[in-house]
């Protein structure tokens, strides 16, 4: 149940070799099962906040946001190719690079899309001739 599988995520990867997809379908289907437990959890949160409000006499809207984020996001250096170069081939836009690269913990969670264009405005184009970084 639960138990097992809070075990297992926290447990270490097996040394014995297994294929990078299967790895991700497990994960994937215990984080599908601790999603739906913390939506529950959640809202069961959410109804007992409210009536603690309603009973100290607080109006407004009270809820809870719980992380549901349980495993980290992967990204090898295949992938972060492959999204740059959907990125530079149109594919992609800007912004989902950006976030891809921001689920993937290679930029600051706190970093904002506008903050990196700013950076990369005021950076210029590394190894550029003069006249495109010019201001």
């Amino acid at each position: 149940g639960m138990a097992a599988i809070g075990a297992r995520m926290l447990a270490p990867e097996k040394k014995q070799a297994e294929a990078e997809g299967t790895v991700q379908l497990r994960h994937s289907g215990e984080g599908a099962v601790l999603g739906t437990i913390g939506d529950m959890i959640e809202h069961g949160f959410n109804r007992i906040l409210t009536i603690m409000a309603e009973w100290a006499g607080i109006t407004g809207t009270v809820e809870v946001d719980f992380n549901d984020e349980f495993v980290d996001a992967v990204l090898d250096s295949a992938g972060v190719l492959a999204l740059v170069q959907a990125w530079q081939a149109g594919g992609i836009s800007f912004e989902t690079l950006f976030w891809n690269l921001k689920q993937a913990n290679f930029i600051d969670e706190e970093r904002t899309v506008e903050e990196e264009q700013n950076t990369i405005k005021k950076d210029g184009i590394p190894n550029a001739p003069k006249a495109a970084n010019a201001k």
